[in-house]
């Protein structure tokens, strides 16, 4: 009798282990498949020279007319600067809460944010900002940046970025330094990375009324 009791204690004590839902944690780094390829401890991608020589100036063209310097609206589209958000070119002034690795199929690491809580079955993902990320200005980057890049983009943003912001279900300040996304039934597997490719705004150098107007005002 004794021996079934603990047996019927152990199989339901696995069956109640097997029904919770997975826990998640903060990272470093999120991956499409599998897991990053570098340890929280990195310090920069295989393929940066970190002794690089810094300084000088660059000149890029662009083919077509050109009337802003505001990368994320209609009147923009494949007009403005190149590396003002630009994937080959460069990220050189409005960057994403993390980054991707070349030397990698798909796997992003902290940028503006340190670390990301991506729920398992990815109906959700929580960024908590770096602190020590700032502004070319000196202002520090906060949660409420973050918010007002969704607000602005939802309403006045070109593709791929109203698309984008069309998934997310409710966006939230969780603490000083922390935003959570939650997505609706239009994202994917690939929602949260890509979410977090996005360039965050300065909310403070942005005025939301005029945020679809020509602008050369970077």
């Amino acid at each position: 009798m004794g021996r079934v009791l603990v047996w019927l204690i152990a199989a339901i004590s696995s069956i109640t282990l097997s029904l919770q839902p997975a826990v998640s944690e903060p990272k470093h780094a999120i991956a499409m498949q599998g897991e990053p390829a570098l340890p929280a401890d990195y310090t920069h991608f295989n393929y940066v020279n970190p002794d690089a020589p810094k300084g000088g100036s660059i000149t890029y063209c662009v083919v077509g007319s050109f009337d802003n310097l505001n990368p994320f609206i209609l009147k923009s589209l494949r007009t403005t600067a190149r590396g003002m958000i630009d994937r080959i070119f460069g990220n050189l002034v409005f960057e994403p809460l993390m980054q991707r690795n070349d030397d990698e199929a798909f796997s992003l690491y902290g940028l503006l944010a340190d670390t990301a809580d991506m729920d398992p079955e990815r109906r959700s993902i929580e960024f908590h900002l770096d602190p020590r990320a700032k502004w070319s200005d000196g202002q520090p980057m906060t949660a409420e940046d973050v918010l007002f890049t969704y607000d602005v983009f939802t309403e006045q943003g070109r593709p791929p970025y109203s698309a984008r912001m069309s998934m997310v279900a409710k966006l939230e300040k969780i603490g000083d330094r922390s935003v959570r996304f939650t997505f609706n039934d239009k994202a994917n597997r690939e929602t949260p990375l890509v979410i977090a490719m996005t360039p965050i705004v300065p909310k403070h150098a942005f005025d939301k009324e005029t945020f679809d107007r020509t602008t050369l005002k970077p």
